[in-house]
Order: C-alpha cells, then sequence, then structure tokens
C-alpha cells in the first residue's frame, strides 16, 4: 500500500510564488510552529537557532555545520530533531542558524524529501499542495 503525505500550502506572491506551509518542530520542552517553504532546491532543511530554544532543544549536541543558502555562507549547527507536518511525525537532520535572510524556514531534499519515493507539487487546484508518497 502506498502512503501518501499530502502538505498543504499557500503561495506567497511577495518572495516569488513561494510555496509556504505549517509545520510543527517538537521539542522537549514545547511543539514550536513554524513557517517553512517548501523547498526542491534546498539541500538540508533549515531553522532558526530561536526555534530549537523555544522548543528546549540543546544546540550543544549538535555538530558544527557551514551553511550555504541564498547566497551566503553562515555558520550553523546540524541536529537531528522530529517535526510534524501535516499530522505526520518525521525525523530529519535539520540546521539550525542565528537567521534566514528569506523570513522563513526551508525544507529540503535531504532527511524530509528523501524519505519518500516521489514528490509532486500539485498547484492547478483550488488548495494548492505537495504530495509526498512512499
Amino acid at each position: 500500500m502506498i502512503s501518501l503525505l499530502r502538505i498543504p500550502y499557500q503561495i506567497h506572491l511577495r518572495d516569488g510564488l513561494v510555496p509556504l506551509c505549517e509545520i510543527v518542530l517538537l521539542g522537549k520542552v514545547r511543539r514550536v510552529p513554524i513557517r517553512a517553504v517548501i523547498d526542491s532546491g534546498a539541500v538540508r532543511p533549515f531553522f532558526l537557532k530561536s526555534h530549537a530554544e523555544d522548543a528546549g532543544l540543546d544546540l550543544a549536541k549538535g555538530e558544527p555545520y557551514n551553511a550555504i543558502f541564498g547566497g551566503s555562507i553562515e555558520r550553523g549547527v546540524l541536529l537531528d530533531v522530529y517535526v510534524e507536518i501535516a499530522g505526520r511525525r518525521l525525523h530529519i537532520e535539520a540546521v539550525f542558524v542565528d537567521d534566514i535572510r528569506l523570513g522563513y524556514a526551508l525544507l529540503g531534499r535531504r532527511t524530509v524529501f528523501n524519505q519518500f519515493n516521489e514528490v509532486a507539487f500539485i498547484e492547478r487546484i483550488k488548495s494548492p499542495c505537495v504530495e509526498l508518497r512512499d
């Protein structure tokens, strides 16, 4: 049986048709809601360090990581975390940085998309979504 994760998103016109979704970072202290771009061009997921701190995650347990995104390099921390996307809990490696110039977190190919066999953006419907299929 094929498992399907359907992530609804809104197309944000201000930033050039950016698909934004709601995810939740699952922490020891609390669940932190985050707006994220579903970005097929991003290699890894990127979140703010403040998201990890709000969730009660210990960034000291991660490993240093030179984050390359948006045309710049920023020092970050790579950490194993759990997120909830469209009601499904996923284990991912995410990079936590001080600043994301886009103003949104990023979901990327490694550790999110690559948990599935197929990724499809469905936009010509009333409520656009991305479908991740096992």
